[in-house]
């Protein structure tokens, strides 16, 4: 773990209010930090739908109204919720004008599969999908040291199904995206789990990418009191 690029980190959540404002703070400092190499960052969080405000409440339902999906939502199914993103474009700069991430709806194991950058994501970062209809749903299994979400090639790389791990084609062209990596951590006591992604314009090997894992669980440990909903966003 990069011990220099850490100690500039937590120096600055000290003051940090909500979650989404601790992420912010991560993803401007790893943007900043030329070793990451980033033309995107992003933070996201996996929390209960009961947990979201009302606009991103409404972002869920026009997701799932957009994607045809007539699955109801209950306070317990899980939603990938948006909380921090600096990059190349200032639009990328602002949660709130993510078009298409800022809060989506993990309804079911199929939905999830659809999405095979968000699927191989959450699933090598060790995210567990339960079913959204049990109550108090264990959201993290097997989460450990080696919880690494790497595209080494983010042009060429595909899933098993044989589609590109990274779907945005165009994204990738225009930005010179080259590697994509990232990992997860979980608020144990709270089923609470976040997750960093990097979209990277040099060739990161996998041994470099993992030395992000650490940062990524030191921000969770350090940021345990603001895993709430009263605390979720600023």
């Amino acid at each position: 773990m990069d011990e220099l690029l850490w100690s500039s980190l937590s120096a600055r959540f000290e003051g940090a209010a909500a979650l989404s404002d601790a992420s912010q703070i991560f993803a401007d400092r790893i943007y900043a930090n030329p070793r990451m190499a980033a033309a995107l960052v992003r933070v996201f969080a996996t929390v209960p739908y009961a947990w979201l405000p009302a606009a991103e409440a409404d972002f869920v339902r026009a997701f799932l109204e957009q994607a045809r999906d007539a699955r109801e939502l209950g306070p317990q199914t899980p939603v990938l919720a948006l909380l921090g993103t600096r990059g190349i474009e200032p639009r990328w700069n602002d949660r709130t004008q993510s078009v298409g991430h800022r809060a989506i709806p993990l309804v079911s194991e199929a939905f999830v599969a659809g999405a095979p950058m968000i699927a191989r994501l959450l699933r090598e970062t060790g995210f567990s999908l339960p079913s959204a209809v049990k109550p108090n749903p264990q959201f993290v299994s097997g989460v450990g040291e080696g919880n690494l979400f790497f595209v080494g090639d983010a042009s060429n790389t595909t899933d098993e199904r044989g589609r590109r791990i990274i779907p945005a084609t165009d994204f990738v062209e225009r930005y010179g995206i080259r590697t994509v990596y990232g990992s997860g951590s979980a608020y144990p006591a709270d089923g609470v789990f976040l997750t960093s992604i990097v979209f990277a314009r040099k060739v990161i090997s996998r041994d470099e990418a993992a030395t992000f894992a650490p940062l990524v669980r030191r921000l969770v440990d350090t940021t345990r009191a603001l895993a709430t909903p009263e605390r979720l966003y600023s």
